[in-house]
């Protein structure tokens, strides 16, 4: 997989928690599937999370050949504040796909 997002840090999604760690890297994300926050004990990263940030990844990187650079900021961004759902992925891989109709459709009218 090539790396077009960059996604790093793991935070606690108890909105009574403040528990984040930076310095943990997307390929160790691995470790922490169903890991307890060292301050509440509430999961950190559940399967459904990791395998939605694996398949918006792979999306993402599948598409960024024909994506301008400040939507790939916008989705590093999101993907460091909010942990996504596998339906999450599927509305984003939705909304991707009518941008890209659009687009085409804009570009064959351009010709």
């Amino acid at each position: 997989m090539e790396e077009n997002i960059k996604i790093s840090g793991i935070k606690c999604d108890n909105e009574q928690c403040d528990y984040r760690d930076d310095s943990v890297e997307f390929k160790d994300y691995p470790n922490w599937i169903n890991k307890s926050c060292p301050k509440c004990g509430q999961n950190l990263l559940t399967q459904e999370e990791y395998d939605a940030c694996i398949g918006f990844t792979n999306m993402i990187d599948s598409l960024s050949a024909d994506l301008p650079e400040d939507f790939l900021k916008d989705a590093e961004k999101m993907m460091a504040e909010m942990n996504l759902t596998e339906d999450d992925v599927n509305d984003m891989a939705a909304h991707l796909f009518e941008m890209f109709k659009e687009q085409n459709t804009s570009q064959e009218g351009d010709n």
